[in-house]
C-alpha cells in the first residue's frame, strides 16, 4: 500500500484542525518557549534545560524507514489533522513511536485515539489504543465499507500518564489505485 498522509504523497498538515504543539502556542509561554528553543539552537549545551517543546506537527510525515527520532507533543489530549491530494480508499492507520532505546518518556506515547474522516471530521471511523508493551510501529484496520476520503484526523484522549503526548509517526495507509 502507500502512506497517503506522507508529504511524499501530497499529503499537508490542516493546522485549523491541529492541536498546538507544546511550547508553540500563541502565548507568553509560547513566545518564552521559542526564545528558549532559539537559544537552544545557537549553544546546545543548554537544550536539556529549557524543557519539552515539540517539533512542528509536519514531522509525524516523514517518509524514510528508519524510526522516529523527532516527534510532535502536545498537553493532555490533542489532535492532528491531515488533508490528503485527492480522494483515496484508505485500510488502515499506523502509528509509530520512539524506540524503547531512546524514548526518555515512554508514558506520552498516545494510549486511546479515534480516527475521523472527511472535513469537518464529523465522521468517526474508529477508535483504537495503542499498546505501550507492543511494537512501536503498529497498525489499525478501518472499516472495509469506507468510501474514498480527502482528510483525515487523528484525535488523541487519555497516553499512558505523562502530562503530555508525543506522536512521531501517523501513516494512512491504501492501494495504489485509489488515486
Amino acid at each position: 500500500g502507500v502512506d497517503w498522509a506522507a508529504w511524499s504523497a501530497g499529503a499537508t498538515i490542516d493546522g485549523a484542525a491541529t492541536s498546538w504543539g507544546l511550547g508553540r502556542e500563541p502565548s507568553a509561554s509560547g513566545l518564552l518557549a521559542r526564545a528558549a528553543r532559539a537559544v537552544a539552537s545557537v549553544a546546545p549545551r543548554y537544550r536539556a534545560h529549557i524543557g519539552a517543546i515539540s517539533h512542528p506537527p509536519d514531522v509525524v510525515q516523514a517518509t524514510d524507514s528508519l524510526a522516529p527520532s523527532k516527534c510532535f507533543t502536545f498537553e493532555g489530549n490533542g489532535s492532528v489533522a491531515m488533508h490528503l491530494l485527492g480522494a483515496r480508499r484508505l485500510t488502515h492507520v499506523l502509528i509509530e513511536h520512539l524506540p524503547a532505546w531512546a524514548d526518555v518518556h515512554p508514558q506520552a506515547a498516545p494510549r486511546f485515539f479515534t480516527v475521523r474522516a472527511t472535513e469537518p471530521y464529523d465522521a468517526s471511523v474508529g477508535d483504537f489504543e495503542y499498546a505501550l508493551d507492543g511494537p512501536r510501529a503498529q497498525v489499525f484496520a478501518l472499516p472495509s465499507g469506507l468510501g474514498e476520503v480527502q482528510a483525515v484526523k487523528f484525535e488523541f484522549g487519555e497516553n499512558w500518564g505523562a502530562a503530555h503526548t508525543s506522536v512521531c509517526r501517523l501513516r494512512v495507509m491504501g492501494p495504489r489505485d485509489s488515486a
